[in-house]
């Protein structure tokens, strides 16, 4: 969808040209189709052998988790509120 995007705005040629002006880019660009490859398997493994509850109380607890160490790490201010919803 971003490709048809890309082409639907005109953006293509200047993302094209960016990459050929910046040549590390094509490693970054592999890295990530790589990564995104290997987390879509993973999704796939774990849906199929556990379930789509198990995979949603896991996406779950990540994004609880993400947000309590960026609070920790980042010293946000959790308000009453917020901590409420993380007890949730």
């Amino acid at each position: 969808f971003s490709f048809i995007t890309l082409v639907h705005q005109e953006e293509l040629s200047k993302c094209l040209m960016f990459v050929y002006n910046h040549p590390a880019m094509l490693l970054h660009l592999a890295v990530f189709c790589v990564c995104s490859t290997v987390g879509q398997l993973f999704i796939f493994y774990t849906v199929k052998s556990f379930g789509a509850v198990v995979f949603a109380i896991i996406m779950s607890l990540r994004i609880l988790f993400s947000t309590i160490l960026s609070c920790v790490v980042y010293s946000h201010p959790i308000q009453e509120l917020g901590l409420i919803g993380l007890l949730i």
